[in-house]
């Protein structure tokens, strides 16, 4: 969702054509369906439609939660838009890291070992999967904490796309950091099948 201000339409306008500086926000809304019934091109005005167009195609999908009270779901629309974050964070990490400095990157090898260089293509690859699907698709937050055992922050099934069963550890963690509510939805999107 873009946040445009509240401003008057005039004075947006302007405000947007000297900045073209855009925030996207995460909002929960109920869902609401549109059909195209016919092609078009977007009108532009000062070549504006073809800059916000990326932003405007992006479709966030709402996430589904089952058994969470309204205190779980804020926590959780929280920690998914860090999860987002720490995703696209890893993501251009890996992007960014010149071939020759790969081998040396710490924080790789902390977590995914020494460099070769098909496995961490592999990684790459897992990440723009998981930042897509943290994006794109419907998560399902389940709440229940059923077959939760001490200690689990969460468990999937890897079959069952994008459902994330939640125990206590989760809520009892950071909203960041490590062992935290949105580390746990990545970690926890890295083991579905259809992902990574």
């Amino acid at each position: 969702m873009l946040d445009f201000g509240t401003e008057e339409p005039k004075t947006l306008a302007s405000r947007l054509f000297e900045t073209r500086e855009f925030k996207t926000q995460r909002l929960r809304s109920n869902v609401v369906e549109f059909n195209l019934i016919e092609d078009r091109t977007a009108k532009q005005s000062n070549g504006v439609a073809s800059q916000w167009s990326a932003l405007l195609t992006t479709t966030a999908e709402v996430p589904n939660f089952r058994a969470c009270t309204t205190n779980q779901r804020n926590q959780l629309d929280e920690a998914l838009e860090e999860a987002e974050n720490i995703a696209k964070q890893a993501q251009s990490t890996l992007s960014n890291t010149p071939e020759s400095n790969r081998a040396n990157a710490r924080r790789y090898n902390e977590w995914f070992g020494n460099y070769v260089a098909q496995r961490y293509n592999k990684v790459k690859g897992n990440f723009d999967k998981i930042v897509n699907a943290i994006a794109s698709e419907r998560i399902i937050f389940n709440c229940s904490m059923e077959d939760c055992r001490d200690g689990v922050f969460a468990y999937v099934y890897p079959t069952r796309p994008y459902e994330i069963f939640l125990c206590s550890a989760f809520w009892n963690a950071d909203v960041t950091g490590t062992d935290s509510r949105s580390g746990t939805i990545v970690h926890e999107m890295s083991h579905f099948n259809v992902v990574a």
